[in-house]
C-alpha cells in the first residue's frame, strides 16, 4: 500500500504508522513500513531513531546487505526502513532503471 496526502501536514505519516502497526496485529504477518519521502523524512522521528543507512543507501549500492536497512520498531512484527541520506535529485529514485 502506498500512503500519500494531497497536501503539506495532511497526515499521511500518521496514517501509514497506524496502518503498519494495525498489519503487524495479525500474528500471521510481519509488517514493513518503508519511508520514500525522501525530499523530507520523518517516520524515524516516531520511532525515536537516529537510523545511518536507509533507502537511498541501498539504491545507490544495490550490493549492499538488505537487512543492513531493515530496523526494529519497538512493535512486534513491524519492521521499518527509513528515507536514508537526503539527496538532491530525489525523484531520479523512482524514475531510473
Amino acid at each position: 500500500l502506498v500512503v500519500s496526502s494531497a497536501v503539506n501536514n495532511g497526515g499521511a505519516s500518521f496514517v501509514a504508522i497506524n496502518l503498519a502497526a494495525a498489519f503487524s496485529f495479525d500474528s500471521s504477518k510481519t509488517a514493513l513500513l518503508i519511508d520514500c519521502n525522501l525530499r523530507y523524512p520523518s517516520l524515524h522521528h516516531a520511532f525515536d531513531m537516529i537510523p545511518e543507512l536507509g533507502v537511498t543507501d541501498y539504491l545507490d549500492d544495490p550490493r549492499m546487505d538488505i537487512a543492513s536497512i531493515i530496523y526494529p520498531t519497538g512493535i512486534r512484527r513491524l519492521r521499518f526502513v527509513p528515507a536514508g541520506k537526503r539527496k538532491e535529485a530525489t525523484a531520479d529514485y523512482f524514475t531510473s532503471q
